[in-house]
């Protein structure tokens, strides 16, 4: 056996770890032999990783001033991490790290933060606000010095980035210790794939309605209550001020209670019978069991000099915990118009809130056995949010479990129907464009056979008709639904989207904005936001065109198309750099791509279909993307 000879060394520097400096330095061998490596430092801590959502566009805007404001809000936030025991590791640009003894410390403390940053930005203009986004982990942390390190440290700002603007995103370990210790509404988005993460990741959100310290419903399964699951009553508006005023008080009250009525599947108490509580003390239970509802809507009305304010809530009648709520600052101008408005947004969110509750209610009660009107409500709160190819596979297979117990079902029957034309126009499953699409065209018969006037399936049929490229057709199609549900904005997103392939792109963005306006927080806002963008690329308008393709993907990261449309006007607006720091991040997921397959192969609609206007128009697009470094 080979014998390493003896050595004497004297003053050999070494690179070692901070923890051991002072006891090897410089420490002079008798003998060589092997050195055991120092064991790392280990503890067990919640982590919460934040960042500011849009951040480079928000300095793009106003540099000094955000990096201000940005400077401001951390100050802020320090002593909110204090009161909730703990401290903040690193701050890097819009970043923060920060360490916490406990996932219900982290919860609690995200949603404070959240809290704060609402009140500081209610005096800001809405496209200059700070909007965080929050990830929390419980695991295993390395000590490095002030620092710490890990996977689970990865894990935190993994969740951040898919958290939405004033949103918060959870692990399975944090949502475990907390949701019954926590008052915050969690939202189970299932396995996700983490970049650089081995192993998926079981992941809830706290969305930003629920992060404003609203709370959480009870585990009290919603089959308690003696109403339909989508029930709602809509309790007379208060006004509080001038009487004169109090026609804008009832007109509220008596629009919501007809609109929400035309939702699909909902149940809306009476205007007559819900007037009998004006002007009474609210015990919400009893509220509840007297209507024989499962929701309650509240709304009051203030007056200033020349503005109005307008605030509404979601009550769910089982707990009595506030859901969901809006609030409206108007200037004072046509009350009609006013009303509209205010109308539009409130129906689309209820509708929404009311869908995702109930969804939420019977995924927790763990007793299976869901009959097919359980699974088509199932599928639809799904479907309310289809940014991943996975949760669009998740519904489309709710709706086929709730077909196979009952084929009559218009509500799966619709569903399926919309699920599957997205499916193939967000190129989830592009491979099998034709056979889905013949799938949708049977399914979409049955439906409009058995109900001529839902309005999903309606709306169904419309999106069906895009993605086979029958965009007149389309248009009178989102005409129908727009008789029935005026307030609608996916209904102007696929007016505005045909409008765009019929080369009428003015009146398409006009749409788009009129979506935008109706829902401005709305999870399908990415949508219509990139056919805006689109459309002002097509008619030259750069610089709103970067505005509100910057947006869409703040509203949906996993939107790649959108990457290579803010790449190509960042290239038409002389934004060389950030086009091909854009034009690269796209080209990671798809190598291949040229201009010539974008334009042809990856389009959501059959290219042959579209209007000549439209293909002169979208030269230029095609333009930015070489300008961008994508091969022709």
């Amino acid at each position: 056996m080979y014998q390493v000879p003896t050595l004497r060394i004297i003053d050999t520097p070494w690179s070692i770890a901070a923890g051991d400096a002072t006891r090897m330095s410089r420490q002079p061998l008798e003998e060589h032999r092997p050195m055991a490596l120092p064991r790392p430092q280990r503890k067990l801590a919640a982590i919460l990783a934040a960042d500011v959502a849009g951040y480079s566009r928000l300095m793009s805007l106003d540099e000094a001033g955000t990096a201000s404001r940005l400077r401001e809000q951390q100050a802020a936030i320090s002593p909110v991490v204090e009161e909730h025991g703990g401290r903040v590791v690193k701050i890097t640009g819009d970043g923060m790290l920060i360490e916490l003894s406990s996932a219900v410390a982290a919860v609690e403390c995200a949603i404070a933060m959240q809290r704060l940053l609402e009140l500081r930005n209610a005096q800001i203009p809405a496209d200059r606000r700070l909007a965080l986004r929050i990830g929390i982990n419980v695991g295993d942390v390395i000590i490095a010095g002030d620092d710490i390190l890990g996977e689970a440290v990865n894990v935190a700002a993994r969740l951040e980035s898919m958290a939405e603007p004033n949103g918060i995103c959870v692990s399975r370990a944090a949502y475990e210790q907390s949701r019954a210790k926590v008052e915050a509404q969690f939202v189970d988005l299932g396995e996700q794939r983490l970049k650089n993460i081995a192993e998926p990741v079981h992941v809830y959100a706290i969305p930003p309605e629920h992060g404003e310290g609203h709370g959480a419903p009870t585990a009290q399964p919603a089959a308690a209550s003696n109403g339909p699951r989508l029930s709602i009553a809509v309790l007379p508006f208060l006004d509080l001020g001038d009487r004169p005023h109090g026609a804008l008080a009832d007109g509220l009250t008596e629009c919501l209670t007809t609109d929400l009525a035309r939702i699909p599947g909902a149940a809306v108490t009476a205007r007559n019978s819900a007037s009998a509580y004006r002007d009474k003390a609210i015990d919400v239970a009893r509220i509840g069991r007297e209507l024989g509802v499962r929701y309650l809507l509240e709304g009051s009305i203030q007056h200033g000099s020349d503005r109005l304010r307008v605030n509404a809530q979601l009550i769910d009648a089982l707990s009595g915990v506030h859901l969901w709520a809006e609030r409206f600052d108007k200037d004072r101008k046509d009350l009609l118009e006013l009303e509209d408005e205010i109308v539009a947004r409130l129906t689309r969110g209820i509708a929404g809130e009311m869908l995702r509750n109930e969804a939420a209610h019977l995924s927790s009660s763990g007793s299976g056995g869901f009959n097919a009107a359980d699974l088509a409500m199932r599928g639809q709160a799904a479907a309310t949010d289809i940014r991943r190819k996975e949760k669009a596979a998740e519904a489309a297979e709710l709706f086929q479990e709730a077909l196979a117990l009952d084929p009559d079902n218009v509500e799966a029957l619709a569903g399926l129907v919309t699920t599957r034309s997205f499916q193939v126009l967000n190129l989830y499953e592009a491979s099998r464009r034709e056979p889905l699409l013949l799938e949708a065209e049977t399914l979409i018969r049955r439906a409009l056979a058995l109900a001529p006037d839902h309005v999903g399936a309606l709306r169904a049929r419309a999106i069906l008709l895009r993605a086979r490229g029958r965009f007149a057709q389309a248009v009178a199609a989102i005409r129908s639904v727009m008789a029935l549900s005026p307030g609608e904005p996916t209904a102007y997103r696929e007016l505005g989207l045909s409008k765009l392939y019929l080369g009428e792109t003015r009146e398409a963005a006009d749409c788009f904005r009129r979506a935008d306006s109706i829902a401005p927080r709305d999870v399908e806002r990415w949508s219509w936001l990139q056919g805006l963008g689109r459309a002002l690329l097509q008619l030259g308008e750069d610089e709103q065109a970067i505005e509100a393709l910057w947006l869409t993907l703040e509203s949906n990261p996993n939107h790649q198309r959108g990457k290579a449309l803010l790449a190509a006007a960042q290239a038409l607006a002389g934004d060389t750099a950030g086009a091909r720091l854009q034009i690269a991040e796209f080209m990671e997921t798809d190598p291949a791509i040229t201009v010539r397959t974008f334009a042809q192969e990856r389009s959501p609609v059959p290219p042959e279909t579209v209007s000549q206007a439209y293909l002169a128009e979208n030269h230029r697009i095609h333009e930015g993307l070489r300008c961008a470094g994508m091969p022709v």
